[in-house]
């Protein structure tokens, strides 16, 4: 029996049914022209028809060779796209993409986008050890819709240029790298709710269990949050400009400027609580927000929230507030 996990897209005319990919390293793969979101093909409904999983325009999966009624079979677990990748159409059509089992998905053309339309709804997920899903250029979670981009496993995306989560105003990004071996890298600029040059929609950055997250530089606007427990490295720079709420220790390499509007979240247990380690120095502004929780605890106890090689250039926070449980 054939063991391989579905890897569906969205056409980019919502209402319509959406190509769909079996991706197994070893076997063939299976694309449906007319199945619905996830919907395994049918033994009997396969056609022997050969194409090769190269397509000009991401929003439809077109082939080469295109003939047989429903089906169509290709001979490796890796998808070359050469054009524009949506994940969720432009007209607002929901997405999913699925890729597990050491399957490859590289996106050579265009921008890719996951959620671009105001309606839709979409995600993707890279899902264990030799999964891969490599962009060459720019990479938006969140354009005009909803977008979630989830990093498992051992999965890892490579994306060649800027990646921006919660791009446009009324967008919603999130990014979720969950793993030790877990990696999302980017050549460019990593915004969090906006882009490079400034706050949009509404992004989360949430690392998770050891997972790892590499760009040149991070950016947390208003709208965006930062949190987790994981490592933030290569990136010379990070601006923080929103929410950092970490849950127990986040990495981060380079230089870190909180600035006016930031607010910096911690959770305090006996035995320990959420912060920052930083590789570089840091600038400290915004607002510190401390909550207490569970008990009892020992008075003198100390806890360290935020830590910086590089010191702290004789900045602190603008506001701190504390919140300790009675009794």
């Amino acid at each position: 029996m054939l063991s391989a996990t579905w890897v569906t897209l969205e056409s980019s005319l919502a209402g319509q049914t959406a190509p769909s990919l079996l991706l197994a390293p070893g076997h063939r793969g299976l694309i449906a022209t007319t199945c619905s979101l996830g919907t395994p093909a049918p033994a009997s409904s396969v056609s022997r028809t050969v194409a090769r999983l190269a397509t000009a325009q991401g929003r439809w999966a077109t082939f080469s060779e295109r003939t047989g009624p429903r089906w169509l079979t290709a001979l490796e677990s890796t998808w070359t796209n050469n054009g524009f990748f949506y994940v969720g159409g432009e007209q607002g059509g929901n997405g999913v993409l699925n890729i597990a089992n050491g399957g490859h998905v590289n996106s050579n053309g265009s921008f890719a986008y996951i959620g671009y339309g105001t309606n839709s709804q979409s995600s993707a997920t890279i899902d264990g050890a030799n999964s891969l899903w490599n962009n060459f250029r720019g990479l938006y979670i969140g354009f005009d819709g909803q977008g979630t981009l989830s990093i498992t496993n051992g999965g890892r995306m490579t994306n060649g240029t800027f990646a921006n989560v919660g791009f446009s105003v009324g967008a919603t990004g999130t990014l979720n790298v969950s793993g030790a071996d877990s990696i999302f890298s980017t050549g460019g600029a990593l915004s969090i709710g906006g882009n490079a040059g400034g706050p949009g929609g509404t992004g989360l950055l949430d690392i998770d269990n050891g997972g790892t997250v590499s760009a040149a530089s991070l950016n947390i606007w208003e709208p965006g949050t930062l949190t987790g427990t994981g490592s933030i490295t290569n990136s010379t720079t990070t601006m923080m400009q929103g929410t950092l709420a970490p849950e127990q220790t986040i990495l981060i390499a380079g230089t870190v400027t909180f600035g006016a509007t930031a607010s910096t979240v911690v959770t305090v247990t006996p035995a320990g609580g959420g912060n920052v380690a930083v590789q570089g120095s840091v600038t400290l502004a915004g607002q510190l927000g401390v909550t207490f929780s569970g008990g009892p605890f020992t008075p003198g106890t100390q806890y360290t929230l935020l830590q910086a090689r590089g010191g702290l250039n004789g900045t602190t926070f603008s506001t701190v507030s504390i919140d300790f449980p009675p009794g």
